[in-house]
């Protein structure tokens, strides 16, 4: 694909009255022809001439500039798209990515942890790189604008999950230390922070403004973290999971809640607590866990958890201690490892209105077959109000490619409404796909409506590394970090060549304006 192709922007026109009746003699202080008092011809109160009340050019209520062009066919990386490179070998930058606006200026900035990063000889101890946004070319993260280097054992995993929590106007940059990268059991106890005001340079650890520490023995608290206004009081809040919690020698998982409005309160104290209930001895609640959106019509957050071979939904507003048995509605995903998995909400695919659930299970792995090819599904919102729904009455599946160790559904999320058709499409992770060599990795891209069952060769497009890069290893809904207001499309890339993880990196394929 051309390069220059995805670089094009869409420029943004404020246009003003060029003549016509002057206005105020109906009170109204500009002179353009409409009923309302700014500078341009429609009745609404900003700057554009579309009839929402956003800065940008389209009909809907957000900041992007959308509807936009659709991806299509096969994009290689690094060729067709932006890359943030490790600065040293054996970093694995990419096992994790995040993105926030940190510095308060209005644009995203990249969160590229090096998750496996070595320190006094002690492997994993991880290091977190934050990359200032807009992003329109190449980043060597040895000069990132932020770094935190972790002080804690090995295999701790400082970075090992990301999360930004909104805070006035900027965000608070939240990293998870859990002793465990994704799909594995933690070898050492978890911490999370919080940073609230990050200014640039070198930090530690010790100089966050919040640190979260369970008490209890290698439960990977911080493993899975979501932002969510649980509580409904207008404030969004930080969601943990802690699914190697043990009760009575069970892993039974537990859940937090903190307020976004007291966020310095103890993990026992915290507002929300839900436990993993069952009469398994491996509930391991928590093991992954989205914001869902509002699935009921009531204006609030519901979650989306995941434990003891359940999906379970609950429906906000939530407080106190909870059981995991207390959930509103479940959909039935027993699958042989029940704290692998990954959940997202998909936007509204279908176009009615709810916002639908993602689904994601890399281990899976029909009978008679080998080599776990993985698999994702998709469940129309409206059927998450109450009741069970079991998997195989999903409303979409995709399943990888069969006898091959495709690994889909390791990551899921939405790209949003990219071609402004009322549908919206989902990005899909299969780090394992070989296509372009062994292990070289890709995310697939779906326009909705999606039903029925697809494979991989049905994605409308994909983005693919080269062999041995794993592209897809992280990925993150389609956000824009390069500054154009479209949609962008972040994955981490953690074992870009052959010597160990050396030139690891995070990619950025660009939105396509039309």
């Amino acid at each position: 694909m051309n390069r220059s192709m995805w670089l094009a922007t869409m420029l943004l026109l404020a246009v003003g009255c060029k003549g016509g009746d002057d206005d105020t003699a109906s009170g109204e202080s500009d002179t353009d022809t409409d009923s309302d008092s700014d500078t341009d011809t429609d009745a609404d109160t900003d700057s554009d001439t579309d009839t929402d009340s956003d800065t940008d050019s389209d009909t809907d209520a957000d900041t992007d500039t959308e509807p936009a062009m659709a991806w299509s066919g096969d994009y290689e990386l690094p060729d067709d798209g932006i890359a943030l490179w490790a600065d040293r070998d054996g970093d694995y930058v990419g096992l994790s990515v995040g993105v926030g606006d940190f510095d308060g200026d209005g644009a995203n900035d990249v969160v590229a942890p090096a998750v496996y990063r070595m320190s006094g000889g002690d492997f994993g101890v991880g290091q977190v790189a934050v990359a200032l946004g807009p992003i329109t070319a190449d980043v060597d993260l040895g000069k990132a604008w932020v770094t935190i280097e972790g002080s804690g054992d090995a295999q701790a995993y400082f970075g090992a999950e990301i999360a930004a929590l909104p805070d006035g106007d900027h965000d608070s940059l939240v990293v998870a230390e859990p002793g465990s990268v994704k799909g594995s059991s933690p070898a050492t106890d978890a911490t999370v922070y919080l940073f609230r005001d990050l200014d640039g340079g070198p930090l530690d650890p010790a100089d966050a403004d919040v640190i979260w520490s369970s008490g209890h023995d290698r439960d990977a608290l911080g493993s899975s973290m979501a932002i969510a206004d649980f509580d409904a009081d207008g404030t969004e809040d930080l969601i943990l999971g802690a699914p190697f919690y043990m009760e009575s020698s069970y892993y039974n998982g537990l859940v937090y809640g903190i307020s976004g409005g007291a966020v310095d309160t103890d993990l026992e104290d915290a507002p929300l607590r839900i436990y993993g209930e069952s009469t398994s001895p491996w509930v391991y609640l928590g093991a992954a866990l989205t914001n869902l959106g509002d699935v009921d019509g009531d204006g609030d957050d519901d979650l989306a958890i995941h434990g003891d071979g359940l999906v379970s939904i609950f429906h906000g507003p939530l407080e106190g201690p909870m059981l995991s048995t207390d959930a509103e509605a479940t959909v039935d995903v027993t699958w042989t490892y029940d704290y692998q998995g990954t959940l997202a909400p998909a936007g509204d695919v279908d176009g009615d209105g709810t916002v639908d659930l993602l689904i994601g299970n890399p281990n899976e792995q029909p009978d008679g077959t080998c080599c776990q090819p993985g698999a994702a599904w998709l469940i129309n919102g409206t059927r998450l109000d109450k009741g069970s729904i079991p998997l195989v009455l999903a409303d979409w599946k995709i399943n990888g490619f069969t006898n091959e160790e495709h690994n889909l559904g390791y990551e899921v999320a939405t790209a949003g409404d990219i071609d402004g058709d009322g549908h919206a499409e989902v990005i899909l992770s299969a780090p394992g796909d070989g296509e372009y060599g062994y292990w070289s990795g890709a995310v697939l891209y779906f326009a909705g409506p999606l039903s029925g069952t697809d494979d991989p060769d049905d994605a409308t497009a994909s983005f693919h590394g080269s062999a041995g890069a794993t592209v897809s290893k992280s990925l993150l809904p389609a956000v824009d970090v390069t500054g154009d207001g479209l949609r962008d499309v972040v994955m981490g890339a953690p074992y870009l060549s052959d010597s160990g993880g050396a030139e690891s990196a995070v990619f950025i394929v660009p939105g396509l304006a039309l």
